[in-house]
Parts: C-alpha cells; structure tokens; sequence
C-alpha cells in the first residue's frame, strides 16, 4: 500500500484534536512518498525503486480500522469519498 505525504497535512487541518496521531504509518501504508498523488499517477503506472518495479493496480480502500483508531465513526468513508485513498 502506498500513501501519498501530502495527505497527512490535509486530515490534520480537518481534524486538529488528532494532529498527534496523525503521522505515518497511521493509514496503514508500507511506502509513502512526496509528489505522487492521486492527481498525477495512474493505474498501470509503473515506477522503479532501486531494483524493484512497482506497478499501480488499483486505488486503495480505506479500512474500517482507520475509524477506530482514529475514533470518527466514518473516517473510513470520508477517505474514500474525497479520493485522498492512496493505491
């Protein structure tokens, strides 16, 4: 799972009173980046980190964990809705 770093910022301007819990891995990601959002990489997108290819398959689906960790019951469903879900 990979999630964009720019993201973290957006969810703390939302919900200040989490801003210490707000840091990654929070959103359950293995590789975050800068520069490569949901804006400007696609499905089918390949990129190459070291020796290793990656290719994007499809956008991610937000976990219900994400609600409890965070304690807003439809955190989840509010990271899919405005598309911030990484891939």
């Amino acid at each position: 799972c990979h999630y964009p770093r720019e993201h973290y910022l957006f969810w703390k301007r939302q919900f200040p009173e989490l801003i210490e819990l707000i840091a990654s891995p929070l959103f359950g990601e293995n590789i975050s980046t800068e520069g490569m959002t949901e804006d400007n990489v696609y499905i089918g997108d390949i990129f190459q980190w070291g020796e290793t290819l990656i290719q994007i398959t499809q956008p991610r689906s937000p976990c219900y964990k994400l609600n409890l960790v965070t304690y807003v019951s439809d955190f989840a469903a509010m990271m899919q809705n405005n598309g911030r879900c990484g891939w």
